[in-house]
């Protein structure tokens, strides 16, 4: 097919192919039926992922009876299966199978300690001991049996090993070789027949170097023989150099991080590679902390090298939130240079309940335009029941208000890939990667030089970006094996750069520095964003020569010095200043260029003037929300091709360029098009709403049939059962207060997760349990069961009970020392206590004030009451207005009178609205589905003089049903299970790249007050 049947409709392998978390007891029938449902939703396949709650034994018959029901219903669909390679994460362990085969496998790290008295060395852990003598800037090992006192002026360092049993050394093959034997050849002994057809590839999440802290040190013990074949000589006799600044420390971190980056690309990811080549299927997946140069250095010394040992190189993007360019420029540099055409990101994960279409968009965007074209969402659950709603949310999948549209976002994804999949991704400007600087500024922790490198690095990335110079990354692992000089180019695999930047650095590879002087030698350009490496292991007359050819530039005047070279394609200009904020990609055709240009930012709209310079053509615009393409009105000036782009804030445009070409279109001279707007009113009366809903998560409890205590937040009633660590009868008692004419209320129910497991009395009446379970709502373990008939006004009370009970392994998990994120990954319990839900045809408010918070979110103390359920709103925040803990959808109507202006096209601006979806209706047609800006649509052929019927129908999140509702920071864009409880964990950082000291880790992160996020046509003024 062509790009424009493709990009019409987009085939499976542009589609989005999400994370299906399989976390409960499969069913088959279940199975296909979410497939069905996955492929409904516009997705084109699927990653089949273990994960926490999963209660069917993974590499089971049951297991792998459950992979071929999903094989078979992908071929049946068409779609495309995956196989995630772990149970949990991180990727390797086997679900634990591997360490157990040996200790040689076992993940392992350093640490170092200053020694007051020899004999307080801990021997059984003790690599060696050593003596350092500040006066001589020398070390040298110690004999713990020969020398018993530390001798004045003289510091003693022990360097002890560790081990970790849960993971494996990801630096030795053997142990990895295990983790295919125990996985990949399980799955192929089966399933041989489906590789490289149904059953695509796998997927490898977040293998990692392993330290327990801040300060630790990888290792492995297949490390000292693998360096001294490298280097010559023996790296033990020099480990303080690691985590101290002495001796020659910087020779000593450079040649051992080499060697860490090397064994574990090619132990690990090449390794795993050479199956998939050998077994005709792919693989895909991720490295553990990508996006700075410090947490790379604190999980893999490195992430560019293993992307050339995956046939889908991804990235990771945690959060509601976007950052610099350099996680999708450093995955989209290599997958160009070594002609990889798809590059994927695992995205969504800690967005929360509440992230709009909007957002999703947003963050997807900001990753294609530095590279990326594939998306696998995180996540599709197969059920949320218990600790699942709390993993890592949001789940995009069925549980959600909107399911039955979300093809139209994953479509829109589809159309992306498409289109940033054509040709190549052009780019004559190479910005060397400071990576292997960080081997210099690196002791362990995060150092101000680490500090400042990140800084520098991200500085001139987004100063590259923000002044529309199209460039790719170079890594010097890669330089060093795919790295020439022809011609003129720095060639870097398939790409030969005209010019090549160097950013702040404080180190540079022996090989580079050779090929940039002879590149100078041939005629390029080498420029400089900051201060020149001091180390090389390499010549270091050759530094000083290198001085001789470097261009110093300042930030700011790098495009001028660029244009002069003629290698600045595009200018996007505001008022005659290049807008930082939009930023592009270029890929060339067959035909001509494709152009993407993205406003990042999320407030400011931009009237811009775009020129593409030095050539003149047509360009058509490539609409992804319909997969139309309209001509574009332009101009030639000075044989630029120009043009006028309004940006909304998040919009982004996808343009084709076709050079000298004469296409015919529809684009005329004629004067700028005159409009008329017009504005609804902020009364609205409700057409049609699904039942309103009402989370209970406080209960007071007893135990074993003892007193009642006072009321507790469920969640953390379960966590008091767990520190238990034992079985134990529990009764919850629920209370509510209803204010309304109960003859007026038609359905009333409450939602119990797993309710066949509980005796429930509503008001002193015991239900049957033929009155249990029978219908469900949101998931099918949220169990609906009709309680009307023993409601009454003002009090009421629901008692649940249960006998509380969890694996041992649960309570070894949880309370065990020095348990691995591993075995926490898979955790799964027997009972799960959770909040309960009301549904029906009512309205809940609080009975105490409402405080506006920023993230549009307020929060009040309540009390809650049911009243009656609402039948017009005031104003265009509905959740105040009865619908605080709504999760459904609304359909309300106005009449808006308009008086038309003749020759004017009339548009309705109706807002930015807060709702993840919303469908608009003018007299009785169908105008929009908005999903993001721009929040306005022409109504002209439909708009009638007088009387208008606006009708609009929001979808709601999930996010004022599950929450989180405590969390001290009110609404969060980065949430975790923990966000629920109030403790902290590692998603209360910003990013991977920031540390928290002890007085945030031991903070309480509750607050008593509930929290919600607005919900209506458009946000509070």
């Amino acid at each position: 097919m062509g790009l424009k049947q493709d990009f019409k409709n987009p085939p499976n392998q542009y589609r989005p192919i999400p994370f299906w978390s399989w976390n409960d007891e499969l069913d088959l029938e279940e199975i296909a039926y979410q497939i069905k449902e996955l492929k409904k939703g516009g997705n084109g396949g699927f990653f089949m992922h273990a994960r926490s709650g999963l209660k069917t034994s993974y590499l089971s018959p049951e297991w792998f009876q459950a992979i071929k029901t999903g094989i078979d219903v992908a071929k049946e669909e068409g779609m495309h299966a995956w196989i995630y390679d772990e149970e949990g994460w991180p990727s390797g362990f086997a679900g634990g199978l591997v360490p157990d085969q040996s200790s040689d496998f076992h993940a392992k790290f350093i640490t170092i300690k200053k020694i007051d008295k020899i004999k307080d060395v801990e021997k059984d852990k003790l690599i060696t001991c050593y003596s350092y003598h500040k006066s001589s800037n020398e070390i040298m090992k110690v004999d713990v049996e020969k020398q018993l006192e530390v001798q004045e002026e003289e510091t003693i360092y022990a360097v002890y090993k560790h081990t970790n049993p849960y993971y494996i050394d990801t630096l030795n093959k053997r142990a990895i070789e295990a983790f295919l034997q125990c996985t990949h050849e399980a799955y192929y002994e089966r399933f041989e027949e489906f590789f490289g057809n149904v059953m695509h590839g796998f997927f490898t999440d977040e293998p990692r170097l392993t330290c327990n802290n801040f300060g630790d040190i990888a290792w492995s013990d297949e490390l000292p023989d693998t360096f001294f074949k490298r280097y010559g000589y023996d790296v033990t006799n020099y480990l303080p150099m690691l985590f101290y600044e002495i001796g020659d420390y910087e020779k000593i971190r450079y040649d051992f991080w080499e060697t860490v980056s090397t064994m574990f690309a090619e132990n690990y990811m090449k390794t795993i590679y050479d199956w998939c080549e050998k077994h005709k299927c792919k693989v895909t997946g991720h490295i553990m902390m990508e996006e700075s140069i410090f947490s790379q250095m604190t999980s893999t010394a490195g992430v560019m090298p293993f992307y050339e040992y995956m046939h889908v190189p991804g990235i990771d993007w945690l959060r509601r939130r976007i950052d610099s360019p350099v996680i999708g420029k450093q995955v989209g540099s290599v997958a160009c240079q070594l002609g990889k055409k798809q590059i994927l990101t695992e995205s969504y994960a800690l967005c929360g309940w509440n992230v709009s279409f909007e957002e999703l968009k947003w963050i997807a965007e900001w990753q294609f335009v530095n590279g990326v074209n594939q998306i696998c969402q995180h996540l599709m659950a197969y059920t949320i029941k218990g600790v699942r709603k709390r993993d890592y949310p949001p789940s995009h999948f069925t549980q959600q208000t909107w399911w039955k549209h979300a093809n139209r976002f994953n479509d829109y994804l589809g159309r992306l890939c498409v289109a940033l999949s054509e040709g190549d991704q052009t780019a004559d400007v190479l910005l060397l990667h400071p990576m292997r600087s960080g081997y210099l500024a690196f002791d362990g922790t995060r150092t101000k030089e680490m500090k400042t490198l990140d800084e520098e690095f991200i500085k001139a990335s987004e100063c590259l970006s923000g002044s529309h110079i199209s460039y790719h990354y170079g890594d010097e692992t890669i330089i060093k094996k795919y790295g020439s000089v022809t011609n003129g180019l720095f060639q870097v695999g398939c790409i030969g750069y005209k010019t090549v930047i160097l950013p702040f650095m404080y180190a540079i590879d022996g090989s580079t520095l050779k090929l940039l002087l002879e590149f100078s030698k041939q005629g390029g350009t080498i420029l400089s964003l900051g201060a020149l490496p001091h180390f090389t292991n390499g010549d270091y007359s050759l530094l000083k020569e290198l001085v001789t050819c470097v261009q110093a530039v300042e930030f700011e005047k790098v495009r001028k010095v660029l244009e002069k070279q003629n290698l600045i394609t595009l200018s996007i200009l505001e008022e005659g200043k290049e807008v930082d904020s939009i930023t592009y990609l270029q890929r060339k055709t067959k035909e001509g260029e494709l152009f993407f240009l993205v406003n990042h930012n999320q407030e400011k709209r931009f009237q811009t003037k775009v020129q593409i310079l030095g050539k003149v053509g047509t360009i058509l615009h490539m609409i992804p929300e319909s997969g139309e393409m309209k001509p574009l009105k332009v101009k030639e000036v000075n044989h630029n091709t120009v043009f006028s782009l309004t940006f909304e804030p998040m919009q982004s445009y996808l343009l084709a360029f076709y050079p000298n070409q004469d296409i015919e279109t529809d684009v005329t001279d004629e004067e700028e098009i005159r409009i008329q707007k017009v504005y609804p009113d902020s009364r609205w009366v409700v057409k049609d709403i699904s039942l309103n809903s009402y989370t209970l998560d406080q209960c007071q409890y007893r135990l074993d049939g003892g007193e009642w205590q006072a009321k507790i937040p469920t969640i953390q009633l379960q966590n008091h059962l767990l520190e238990m660590k034992r079985a134990v009868n529990v009764e919850m008692k629920y209370d509510f207060q209803i204010n309304m004419d109960l003859d007026e209320n038609k359905e009333f129910y409450v939602v119990i997760e797993d309710a066949k497991l509980y005796d429930i009395t509503v008001n002193g009446f015991a239900l049957k349990h033929k009155e249990i379970a029978i219908s469900w709502w949101k998931d099918k373990s949220f169990h609906k069961v009709d309680i009307k008939s023993y409601l009454q006004n003002g009090y009421n009370e629901i008692i649940l009970k249960i006998n509380f009970k969890q694996p041992q392994k649960v309570y070894d998990v949880l309370f065990g020392e020095n348990v691995y994120e591993t075995e926490k990954n898979k955790i799964t319990y027997d009972i799960e206590l959770e909040s309960i839900y009301l549904l029906g045809d009512f309205g809940v408010i609080s009975k105490t004030p409402y405080q506006k918070l920023d993230k549009r979110a307020f929060k009040t103390a309540g009390p809650f009451e049911i009243v009656a359920e609402p039948k017009v709103f005031a104003s265009n925040e509905f959740t105040t207005q009865g619908l605080l803990f709504f999760a459904g959808e609304v359909s309300v109507t106005q009449t808006l009178f308009i008086h038309k202006e003749e020759g004017k096209r009339m548009i309705l601006d109706f807002g930015k609205q807060n709702a993840p979806m919303m469908n608009l209706h003018v007299n009785g047609v169908l105008v929009k589905h908005s999903l993001w800006a721009p929040y306005e649509v022409d109504i002209t052929d439909v708009a009638l003089e007088g009387e208008n019927e606006i009708l609009i129908t929001l979808y709601a999140s999930n996010r004022n049903l599950l929450g989180p509702h405590h969390h001290i920071n009110g609404e969060c864009y980065n949430v975790g299970p923990e966000s629920f409880t109030g403790k902290w964990s590692w998603v209360e950082r910003e990013s991977e790249s920031d540390a928290t000291d002890i007085a945030d880790r031991t903070k309480s992160y509750w607050d008593a007050d509930y929290c919600f996020v607005e919900f209506g046509p458009s946000p509070l003024v």
